[in-house]
């Protein structure tokens, strides 16, 4: 497959994405999302969580992929004209403008081999078996295929990007780059109606420009494309005042978990808040109710996987040697200081400016700015936020070698999680007041 093959793959992909979330938030209202970013996020996670399902109910592979194409097509002729018309001038700049910062990572997706060990391991794999159309395997992992459990979301979008044949390691990086950018342009439409047109740009830009961004935009891994699924999730948190917000959040939080197994965290933070809107916000019952039936669209692929092996596995040994538990907590802070600021004996030679993990030091400095800001934000960054708590939780209880587990896992953990903070920070900095958000948003 060539280049021009894999680019035509990918706008095959955005194509059928930006279909389906035309289609749904179409349905319920959202017309209020203009545009084609915050649709294409959208539409990606629906394939992603309702194609391993589908799958796993007995559909065949065909079959998934049709509905898929049909549902995108209807979208398209429901929605597509009024989105492409609330496109405007400097909607059309913000776009050049972050393909252009991701200039560099397209072009290594596209070209170069697969370089990263989980995306070669785990993902191609199980890339791979989905293009065959043939049964999953969820047993053992094997010299060839590490961690068979893990969800199938991320390879069902290769597989909608090539129907016929088998996606080539090209094109799955490209559905990464894809994800990335999507994750960048819904920055710049949410940021824009509350802190200004340069602002978000700016914002965009320096989420683009980061070198933990820029590495991964195109590596095949699926670390990005759960924050661009958290980033919806918590977009939708934070319009629970309007017809689509639960629903954008369930969705979101779907997306999350059909691709990696710590969306199960963004599921767990979705339904405590949609339950806490349930018993304390009456007029919207109904609505919550539904965002929240929406999660069970990845039940039937939840089901259908064997039980993943336990990654905290020392959790019992530790909770009955407390001084062992604080000595692995210590060390693990260690470890996470050492990616932050590394030095000689950490990285065993003369530290690099491409040592530094900036995107962990962007959520820290988002972190700081956050409860450094006594006014109140609407944003709700729960999704992301909650998500470094469990992280910690598995670094220590894991029978992983900790500090190899912390370098090599905390950069990406850092994409999951510095779309939404960053926005969050932006919008409680530049933006407006709580009280005003809603109507700027409506827009």
């Amino acid at each position: 497959m060539t280049p021009l093959h894999t680019v035509l793959s990918i706008a095959l992909l955005w194509l059928c994405a930006t279909g389906l979330g035309l289609l749904l938030l179409r349905r319920i209202g959202g017309e209020e999302l203009r545009g084609l970013a915050i649709p294409t996020a959208v539409g990606l996670c629906v394939a992603a969580a309702t194609s391993p399902s589908l799958f796993a109910l007995g559909v065949p592979r065909a079959a998934v992929l049709t509905v898929t194409y049909i549902g995108a097509l209807t979208g398209w002729m429901i929605g597509g004209a009024d989105a492409v018309r609330a496109i405007d001038r400097r909607g059309v700049a913000a776009m050049l403008l972050t393909a252009a910062a991701f200039a560099s990572p397209a072009m290594l997706a596209l070209t170069s081999p697969t370089l990263f060990f989980d995306a070669t391991l785990n993902w191609w794999p199980k890339v791979l078996e989905v293009a065959s159309g043939g049964p999953s395997d969820f047993g053992p992992s094997t010299e060839d295929h590490w961690i068979p459990s893990y969800p199938r979301g991320f390879a069902w979008l290769c597989s909608v990007a090539v129907p016929g044949g088998s996606p080539t390691p090209q094109v799955m990086q490209a559905v990464t780059w894809l994800c990335t950018w999507t994750t960048a342009l819904s920055m710049v439409a949410i940021a824009r109606r509350h802190v200004g047109y340069g602002d978000a740009v700016w914002m965009a830009m320096l989420f683009a420009l980061l070198p933990d961004v820029a590495t991964h935009a195109g590596s095949g891994m699926v670390d990005p494309v759960i924050g661009m699924a958290v980033l919806v999730a918590a977009i939708g948190l934070s319009r629970r005042e309007h017809a689509d917000g639960a629903l954008l959040a369930s969705l979101g939080a779907a997306g999350a978990i059909s691709c990696k197994v710590e969306g199960s965290v963004v599921v767990l933070v979705v339904l405590a808040v949609l339950v806490w809107d349930l018993v304390r916000r009456r007029p919207r019952r109904w609505r919550t109710l539904l965002g929240m039936s929406l999660l069970l669209i990845v039940v039937p692929a939840t089901l259908a996987r064997t039980s993943p092996a336990s990654r905290v596995d020392s959790l019992g040994l530790l909770l009955a040697s407390p001084d062992m538990l604080l000595l692995r907590c210590v060390s693990c802070l260690e470890s996470i200081g050492g990616c932050l600021w590394p030095t000689a004996a950490f990285v065993e030679r003369a530290p690099t400016a491409g040592d530094v993990s900036w995107s962990g030091w962007l959520v820290f400095a988002c972190l700081a700015a956050l409860a450094g800001n006594h006014r109140r934000t609407w944003f709700v960054a729960a999704p992301a936020w909650m998500l470094l708590p469990a992280a910690m939780a598995v670094y220590v209880t894991t029978g992983v070698p900790l500090r190899w587990h912390v370098i090599t896992t905390l950069p990406r953990l850092m994409l999951e999680i510095v779309p939404t903070v960053l926005l969050a920070a932006t919008i409680a900095l530049r933006g407006d007041d709580e009280g005003d958000a809603p109507a700027k948003l409506s827009g």
